[in-house]
């Protein structure tokens, strides 16, 4: 046979088996085999859906408790549980989505699969949202891979009626994910009538009506969140500790110097002095603490050493920016400045006062320092 010949043979024999192979699948996926593989997903997804609709109602309540206002118990509580919506709505996702491999015929599998992730998606943007209305942010969960930089979970700062916008979107989200999962199962039982899964809605109810999660609910949500006393953010930072390095040899201030969330002051330079040891350089370290209810995105601290009635006057060395969590504290030392061993200087030690604080209380510690002389 000739050679053209031969591989236009070999060309419509290949066509040839592709296209029977390929009505031979269809047959296996719309036969019973095809059922087997619908029932099979729907008998693993049914579980998921109540878990679903748990979480759904779930978030429903809280969405609604945290807008009453002063029902729901404090900014914490509304935090930890829009933490647990995303993390569940996450993992019912993924569960879907690995039960429909192999996937069953027909659209369901794929339209299931979409509305989970809908789901998700929506949970996790909406905790966005009224975390950058209300200055809050997710809580690390220890050990996890949540548990990233402070800096990487602070959401950008939204106004009412930008958090108003965001919140309708995310409703739309949950309404069409309720109506993907509505053709979903449409379709599986199409597939096979023997198929048996629950009603699954976030956004309209068993009786008709629009849950809190629902898109005109969501936005008109804002307002209300923004104006709750109980979720109203509380701002306060302070310089909760100092120390030096070296160690002092008598202190006034740095080393025994604390501070607290109650009452906090700014101390002014102390009688008598802090004395150090005879040393060309000294480090100062600082702890901050956040007594609020927000998260602070950006805080430096900053120390000006000043020697008394010499040149140069001074020197101010700053921290790296940091963030911090609402109750949390963190120690920073600050880069090393140089001293003259018999000299007496002025330390301040502060942080900017951070957006909303009106009180500057704490926010400042002045010390008096004399280095001792070299021996």
């Amino acid at each position: 046979m000739h050679g053209p010949v031969l591989a236009l043979v070999v060309v419509v024999g290949l066509a040839v088996a592709l296209l029977v192979g390929g009505f031979v699948e269809v047959g296996v996926r719309s036969g019973p085999s095809g059922r087997r593989l619908a029932r099979g997903f729907a008998a693993l997804a049914a579980p998921v859906v109540a878990q679903s609709n748990a979480t759904g109602s779930a978030l429903a309540t809280t969405v609604g408790r945290a807008t009453a206002g002063a029902t729901y118990p404090d900014r914490t509580a509304l935090q930890l549980a829009l933490d647990q919506a995303v993390r569940q709505s996450a993992a019912q996702a993924a569960s879907i989505d690995s039960f429909a491999r192999p996937q069953p015929p027909g659209e369901g599998a794929t339209l299931m699969v979409d509305a989970f992730a809908d789901r998700a998606t929506a949970v996790l943007r909406l905790r966005t949202t009224i975390d950058g209305l209300l200055g809050m942010a997710p809580v690390p969960v220890p050990g996890s891979a949540s548990a990233f930089p402070d800096s990487a979970r602070v959401p950008p700062s939204l106004s009412a009626t930008a958090a108003a916008g965001q919140l309708r979107a995310e409703g739309v989200l949950l309404a069409s994910a309720d109506r993907a999962y509505a053709r979903a199962v449409g379709a599986l039982r199409r597939t096979s009538i023997a198929i048996a899964l629950p009603s699954s809605r976030w956004v309209i109810g068993k009786s008709g009506t629009a849950s809190a999660l629902g898109p005109a609910a969501l936005a008109l949500a804002a307002a209300a969140l923004a104006a709750s006393p109980v979720l109203a953010p509380v701002t306060e930072v302070i310089i909760s500790a100092t120390g030096l390095t070296p160690p002092a040899l008598a202190s006034g201030g740095p080393g025994v110097v604390g501070d607290g969330c109650a009452a906090p002051t700014s101390a002014a330079p102390s009688t008598p002095s802090t004395v150090l040891p005879p040393t060309a350089t000294v480090t100062v370290t600082a702890t901050v603490t956040n007594c609020g209810s927000t998260v602070e995105p950006r805080i430096v601290v900053t120390a000006t050493l000043s020697r008394q009635h010499a040149r140069p006057a001074s020197r101010r060395v700053s921290s790296t920016p940091f963030a911090l969590e609402p109750g949390s504290s963190a120690t920073v030392t600050l880069p090393t400045m140089p001293v003259t061993p018999g000299g007496n200087y002025a330390l301040t030690v502060a942080i900017p006062l951070p957006s909303g604080q009106n009180a500057p209380a704490g926010t400042t510690q002045a010390f008096s320092i004399d280095v001792s002389p070299s021996s």
